[in-house]
C-alpha cells in the first residue's frame, strides 16, 4: 500500500479549507470556551471563543467586516461575577468602534442599547485583517433575554460607519449553553463539616 504524498500546494490548500471551515458559525460546546486566570490580579475569565453573526449578503472578501457578539464571565478572589458582552470587529480595515452607546440590539422588536469604552484599547493586526473589540458591561438577566429572544438584529457603530448584522438561532442557541454552564454564581466545593 503506497503512502499519501502532500505537495507544498496540497498542504497550503487543505490547511486554508480547514482554516474558513472553522470562520463559520457552529454550535458552541463547553470546549469552545476559553478558562483563565490572572496570577496577579486573581482574576478568572470565562471567555466564548467565537460567534460570529450573520443575516448579510456582505462577505469578508468584498471588505465587509465580520460582526462577532461574545460573553465574558470574570470574578476575583471574592467571587463576586461580572459579565461583559463584547462585540469583535474583523476585517480589512478599521471600524474604530466609538465609546458610549455604540452597541444596539433590537430584541423582538425591542430596543437594547449597551455603552462600553470602545475599541481604542482593543485594537490589532493579524495577518492582512485588523481585529477590534469592543466591551460592554451586562448581567446575566439581560443576557438571558438576549438568549431567549426569537429575533435580534445588532448594530454596532464606528467612526467609519455603522454594520449591521443579526443573531442567527446558532448564536442564541450559543448564549443558552453558555448561560446554563457559566451562571451568575461560583460554586466553591471545600471539606464538607461535620
Amino acid at each position: 500500500m503506497k503512502g499519501i504524498r502532500f505537495n507544498s500546494v496540497g498542504v497550503c490548500l487543505a490547511v486554508s479549507i480547514i482554516t474558513l471551515s472553522g470562520c463559520s458559525a457552529g454550535l458552541m460546546t463547553i470546549g469552545n470556551v476559553k478558562t483563565s486566570t490572572d496570577t496577579f490580579s486573581g482574576i478568572t475569565s470565562d471567555r466564548m471563543m467565537a460567534n460570529p453573526l450573520s443575516c448579510s449578503n456582505e462577505s469578508i472578501m468584498s471588505g465587509a467586516p465580520t460582526i462577532g457578539l461574545i460573553i465574558q464571565r470574570s470574578y476575583g478572589r471574592d467571587y463576586k461575577v461580572m459579565y461583559h458582552l463584547i462585540a469583535t470587529w474583523y476585517g480589512g480595515g478599521w471600524g474604530y468602534i466609538e465609546a458610549g452607546e455604540s452597541l444596539v440590539l433590537m430584541v423582538d422588536g425591542r430596543r437594547m442599547g449597551f455603552f462600553g469604552p470602545g475599541s481604542a484599547e482593543h485594537r490589532q493586526v493579524e495577518g492582512s485583517y485588523v481585529v477590534e473589540e469592543s466591551w460592554y458591561p451586562s448581567n446575566f438577566d439581560q443576557l438571558a433575554v438576549l438568549a431567549e429572544a426569537k429575533e435580534i438584529t445588532v448594530k454596532l457603530r464606528g467612526k467609519n460607519g455603522e454594520v449591521s448584522r443579526c443573531m442567527t438561532s446558532t448564536n442564541l442557541d450559543n448564549f443558552k449553553v453558555f448561560l446554563k454552564y457559566f451562571p451568575p454564581y461560583i460554586a466553591i466545593e471545600g471539606p464538607v463539616r461535620k
